[in-house]
């Protein structure tokens, strides 16, 4: 569920046709250097893309601390009465800025 293959992203035909001129091209030279520049810049956006689409490692751990607790106090409610303290234990979202 939560593991992927990594999709195809719009720059990869892009970066293959790149590196495929850069081949033609020596590499002292000025369209070598305008290529690799290129080059960079199509990473850079790429890696900003794909870094985006994620989610962190810090809301995966802030969302399975929250279900352990809320199962803590299920279990809990199972043998003793529940109070409206038990509830304040759970995380409420905050908006990211």
């Amino acid at each position: 569920m939560f593991w992927r293959k990594d999709e195809p992203h719009v720059f990869d035909p892009l970066i293959v046709k790149l590196a495929q001129d850069m081949m033609n091209y020596e590499s002292s030279s000025d369209e070598f250097a305008k290529a690799f520049e290129r080059m960079s810049k199509l990473y850079l956006i790429k890696a900003e893309a794909q870094a985006t689409n994620r989610v962190s490692k810090d809301t995966l751990a802030v969302v399975t601390a929250n279900l352990l607790g809320i199962f803590m106090i299920i279990n809990h409610e199972r043998v003793n009465v529940i109070r409206s303290a038990a509830m304040s234990f759970v995380l409420k979202p905050r908006p990211q800025i």
